[in-house]
């Protein structure tokens, strides 16, 4: 099976991983809409082919599928096209922007014969596995509730401005001693989450929830009912 990369920002590069050692599926190209960016992510990673538009990798009867690695307000076009050309789709999280534009994806994919997935890694990490068998074979008894909490752990992250400063701010007298954290990315390759317009917004919940609510619904089974609060708080400092 042949597969065509949608977009060559910082994810791409996990994807690429996926096809390691692989002898059922090849990467075998990539599209970006600044070719350049596309040229050097092909040459870093030994990937054949550059296709120079959207249109050029669905009309490529070679192609099996594509993976959708683009900013959220695109998916649902760039999937129903792709589910048009009799590609199957596999789109990064989250889904698409609502619950229409996901239905029209869905409908898209039955209607055209094609396979139709959101990319999710999470339910493979090893702890994970480890805590759903420990489940499964009654080890620690039946779970009555899971609490899951979620922080970020960027003190001195390469992708923050003034790393230092903020850590000494946070009371951290020796920033010298810090070891750098995070995961380096382009200014460029990022931006557009700040646009809600863009990326739906909500980046914990909507966006990296996807995998956390994946998991809870692979180790209990389908959700029957929701309760949520939500609030958005504004820190405001004087200095």
């Amino acid at each position: 099976m042949k597969f065509v990369l949608i977009g060559c920002g910082r994810i791409a590069t996990l994807h690429v991983a996926g096809y390691s050692n692989r002898d059922d599926a090849v990467l075998w190209g990539v599209y970006d809409k600044k070719r350049a960016a596309a040229e050097k992510f092909a040459k870093e990673h030994n990937i054949p082919k550059v296709y120079d538009t959207y249109e050029e990798v669905l009309q490529d009867k070679e192609i099996t599928g594509v993976e959708i690695l683009v900013p959220h307000h695109l998916h649902c076009e760039l999937t129903v096209q792709a589910c048009k050309a009799k590609k199957h789709v596999s789109v990064q999280k989250p889904m698409a922007m609502n619950l229409e534009e996901c239905n029209k994806m869905i409908a898209a994919a039955k209607e055209n014969g094609v396979k139709l997935k959101v990319y999710e890694n999470f339910v493979h990490y090893p702890p994970y596995k480890k805590a759903k068998q420990m489940i499964e074979s009654g080890e620690i008894g039946e779970v009555r509730g899971i609490r899951y909490k979620m922080n970020n752990g960027g003190l001195n992250s390469q992708n923050t401005p003034a790393a230092k400063v903020r850590a000494k701010k946070a009371g951290v007298e020796l920033t010298d001693d810090l070891m750098p954290t995070g995961w380096a990315v382009d200014t460029l390759s990022w931006t557009w989450r700040l646009n809600e317009t863009l990326s739906g917004g909500g980046p914990v919940v909507f966006d990296d929830g996807y995998h956390k609510f994946s998991m809870f619904i692979d180790l209990f089974g389908e959700v029957e009912k929701v309760s949520a609060w939500k609030s958005r708080v504004q820190e405001v400092f004087s200095g």
